[in-house]
C-alpha cells in the first residue's frame, strides 16, 4: 500500500502522507516521499507543492520506532545516513 499520494490541481501539487495513526516516518515512507518529489520534478508547469498529511492526530510523529527498535548499532548508523541522504535530496528538489 502506498502511503504517499500526489493530486494535481492545475499547477499545484498536493502531496499527502497517509500512515496512520501518527504518520511516522520509517525508511520506506521516506523513499515514497522522495519518489513523489522526483515525479514532481518532471512536471513542467508545476508552481506550488503542498505537503500535507491525512488524519487529525499529528502532522508527522517523526521516526517510526517500530522500524528502528530492532536495528543493531552499525545498521542503525547506516539507516540514519540513508535517511539524511533522502532528506537532503528533498531539500535539493525543493530548490530546483
Amino acid at each position: 500500500m502506498e502511503q504517499v499520494s500526489i493530486d494535481m490541481i492545475d499547477t499545484v501539487a498536493v502531496v499527502t502522507l497517509d500512515n496512520p495513526p501518527v504518520n511516522a516516518l520509517g525508511y520506506p515512507i521516506l523513499v515514497q516521499i522522495r519518489s513523489a518529489f522526483e515525479e514532481l520534478l518532471k512536471v513542467d508547469d508545476l508552481r506550488v507543492v503542498v505537503f500535507t498529511t491525512a488524519g487529525e492526530k499529528s502532522f508527522a510523529a517523526g521516526s517510526d520506532i517500530k522500524y528502528t527498535q530492532n536495528l543493531n548499532h552499525e545498521y542503525g548508523i547506516e539507516n540514519g545516513l540513508r535517511r539524511k541522504r533522502i532528506l537532503n535530496s528533498l531539500r535539493i528538489s525543493l530548490v530546483l
